[in-house]
């Protein structure tokens, strides 16, 4: 924004003067009056600011947590995988096995905890149960029993 003029007449001249110049300008109505605008094309948005920290900057990083709708009610099954000894319940969505991990009273608490296992690498989904919220772990090398 370049000015704010209060008569449309002074508005226009000032946008002529700058378009002889070769410059982009546009005139937006405000409260005040007349606002004009030049075209940067070198522009840059800035920086968000304030500081983030190591463990916000490692957030944007980790793996999406899926939310699935309440109403869909993916199929339940049971899988096997290396480092568990015994049968596990899980959800198939997309063709991937994702294994319960554990049901969290409220979704505040289901998000914290997926946000957590996301900073380890894990990609999570959380489902609504009868029990709560059930957050559940995607696993590579599970088998379908």
């Amino acid at each position: 924004m370049v000015k704010v003029v209060k008569e449309s007449q002074r508005a226009l001249e000032i946008c002529n003067r700058l378009s002889a110049k070769g410059t982009d300008a546009v005139i937006t109505s405000i409260s005040k009056g007349y606002a004009i605008w030049l075209h940067e094309p070198e522009a840059r948005p800035a920086p968000p600011t304030g500081s983030q920290s190591s463990s916000s900057k490692k957030r944007m990083n980790a793996p999406a947590c899926t939310i699935l709708d309440p109403y869909i009610q993916p199929r339940v099954c049971q899988i096997r995988v290396p480092d568990f000894a015994e049968p596990l319940k899980a959800i198939v969505i997309d063709g991937k096995y994702h294994r319960l991990f554990k049901v969290a009273e409220t979704r505040p608490q289901a998000l914290e905890l997926a946000a957590k296992l996301g900073l380890r690498g894990d990609e999570t989904v959380i489902t609504k149960t009868d029990e709560g919220n059930a957050i559940w772990v995607f696993e590579p090398d599970a088998i379908l029993i």
